[in-house]
């Protein structure tokens, strides 16, 4: 299994929210999300991630990786974490770690999961689908908008596909167009399905583009919020 995981916070403190992506390699697709009403990017970033952990928890007992594009989260668990407790959850200035009750959970959800748990640090905006995604999510709900969370099929989700062993985001760079009918949009992988669809319908949308930032940038523009239908 894979956990995409983001935190946004307005105004950092301020409001903020929290998105997970779960790639289960049996074949779903599950979303979550949530909101603080005073809160900071870095108490976001790691709930995102306790939430994440709590979910697959509860029925996964197999691999999983969390890929994340915080420093802060990436950092603090896999080199800051084992100074903090060998300290008396201390800095190195003798301070006390700051969210020390967020990372104590995290820590023993670490624990739980043991050798089965991999951490990976991805390039945020940088087109990776689960992470836009997860930041989509997060964003939405620190703006008192919360997203429509999806949890169903892998292949009807957006830009996924499943591999032997787990999920794979599809390769990028690859273009492919959208359209957006009566507020509903889809991706079609060629121009002729596209074309069906807006040909001749008043207030139609369409556009190519080459990656899931582009598509997200889009989707924003064009005011459509839910799931791309595939």
């Amino acid at each position: 299994m894979v956990l995409y995981t983001d935190g946004a916070c307005s105004g950092n403190p301020g409001p903020g929210g929290w998105g997970v992506v779960m790639l289960d390699p049996r074949g779903e697709v599950r979303e979550l999300g949530g909101f603080s009403p005073h809160t900071t990017n870095n108490v976001m970033e790691l709930t995102a991630t306790i939430e994440g952990l709590h979910a697959a928890f509860a029925d996964w007992k197999g691999p999983l990786e969390v890929r994340t594009d915080a420093t802060y989260v990436m950092k603090g668990i896999t080199e800051w974490l084992p100074q903090w407790v060998r300290r008396g959850w201390k800095t190195a200035a003798g301070d006390p770690v700051a969210n020390e009750v967020l990372w104590r959970e995290l820590s023993e959800l670490a624990g739980k999961f043991g050798s089965r748990l991999r951490w990976k640090k991805v390039k945020g905006h940088s087109g990776v689908a689960g992470n836009e995604r997860a930041d989509e999510i997060a964003v939405s709900y620190s703006r008192g908008n919360p997203a429509s969370l999806y949890r169903g099929p892998a292949d009807r989700y957006r830009g996924f596909q499943v591999g032997d062993d787990a999920l794979h985001e599809s390769a990028p760079g690859k273009p492919y167009y959208l359209s957006c009918v009566a507020g509903r949009a889809e991706r079609h992988s060629t121009w002729d399905a596209c074309r069906k669809r807006v040909e001749g319908v008043s207030g139609a949308r369409f556009r190519k583009v080459k990656s899931r930032t582009e598509e997200l940038a889009l989707l924003r523009d064009w005011g459509v919020s839910d799931p791309v239908i595939e």
